[in-house]
């Protein structure tokens, strides 16, 4: 019995330590599809920032899914595998729009172990904020034409840039509100006056202005 146990025991630590390895080659591959998508959005320019944000926003990804690419890629939830397929198919995206813009960086050999999940996380959020507030902008100027089920996407993308703590799981347009689910903290709503889109306060009264006023 004392040998059976002992067994059983070696068995689950080995099968431990290989799903702890398989989680950390998961995480690095990750990692490395991230750097190659930050380093081709670098090659972008603003407007085309602009529209291939856009373009995301009239696709059918789940706003929980594009918060993760756009906005918090270091906030993945372990989900490795999933987000990494993700970042590979907006890279050829990217491809298929910017064909003579987008290229590999000039090495595909990097050195993870210099790199941490966070930093690209930043990074990224550095890369896509600014667009993210430029295409607000215009929605509330009507320079761009957004639905509202779109534009409430918008605000879970800007709330999620600015704190990936609490980014946003869940964006619920209604009639002219938009309610934002944040995986930990307060829900909140948004709805859009005359002078841009504004948090509601705990009454429903107008709030503080969302968006940054661009010159």
């Amino acid at each position: 019995m004392k040998l059976v146990c002992v067994l059983l025991l070696f068995a689950f630590l080995n099968v431990s330590a290989l799903q702890r390895e398989n989680i950390h080659d998961l995480r690095n591959d990750y990692m490395r599809e991230i750097y190659f998508t930050n380093y081709q959005l670098g090659l972008l320019d603003e407007s085309q920032l602009d529209e291939l944000i856009i373009h995301l926003l009239n696709s059918n990804l789940p706003i929980d899914a594009m918060v993760i690419l756009l906005a918090t890629p270091d906030y993945c939830d372990a989900h490795y595998k999933t987000s990494g397929d993700i970042e590979r198919i907006f890279r050829a995206v990217m491809k298929k729009k910017y064909a003579d813009d987008i290229h590999n960086p000039p090495t595909v050999d990097i050195n993870l172990n210099q790199m941490e999940l966070s930093n690209l996380g930043e990074a990224r959020r550095d890369l896509i904020y600014p667009s993210i507030n430029n295409i607000l902008f215009d929605v509330e100027k009507g320079r761009i034409q957004l639905d509202h089920p779109k534009v409430c996407n918008l605000i879970a993308l800007l709330e999620s840039s600015r704190d990936p703590r609490q980014r946003i799981k869940e964006a619920i347009p209604d009639i002219d509100i938009c309610t934002t689910v944040p995986v930990v903290g307060r829900v909140s709503n948004y709805k859009h006056y005359g002078n841009g889109i504004h948090r509601l306060d705990a009454f429903g009264e107008k709030g503080d202005k969302l968006g940054l006023d661009l010159v």
